[in-house]
């Protein structure tokens, strides 16, 4: 079942603004991703829509590739500190398709941080998912 919200928290040295890969597993065809941003306490809370809406933006740009998020997710979350490349990759990405992805305006503010708090960073990520 898709949880309610997810949870993510940094425990250890961290910076504003650190960037985290968060991957749900599927049970078939390819996983999905979301990037979540930590605020100044380390943590950053994503609701069930928030999740649903960009999922269904890449099931439905990429038809082939997904199934349902509501069906398909596994109830594993893996969480990962993107590292510089990482960080600017997606930088690259969001320049070359911002104008076809409907990406949250903060979104490259976050990513040009991200830069400089995910090198600063030392820290543990743990996820909570809090169920419907």
């Amino acid at each position: 079942m898709f949880p309610e919200k997810v949870m993510v928290e940094a425990s250890g040295e961290f910076k504003p603004g650190l960037a985290v890969a968060l991957t749900f597993k599927s049970k078939v065809k390819n996983d999905f991703h979301y990037t979540a941003f930590l605020s100044d306490d380390g943590r950053a809370e994503i609701g069930k829509e928030e999740l649903l809406e960009e999922f269904d933006q890449s099931r439905n740009f990429f038809l082939m590739d997904f199934g349902d998020p509501r069906i398909v997710f596994t109830g594993q979350i893996e969480a990962r500190i993107w590292g510089r490349k990482n960080v600017e990759k997606a930088m690259e990405t969001y320049l070359k398709f911002k104008s076809q992805w409907k990406y949250k305006p903060d979104y490259f503010d976050n990513l040009q941080k991200a830069l400089v708090s995910n090198e600063k960073s030392n820290c543990v990520i743990t996820i909570r998912q809090v169920p419907q």
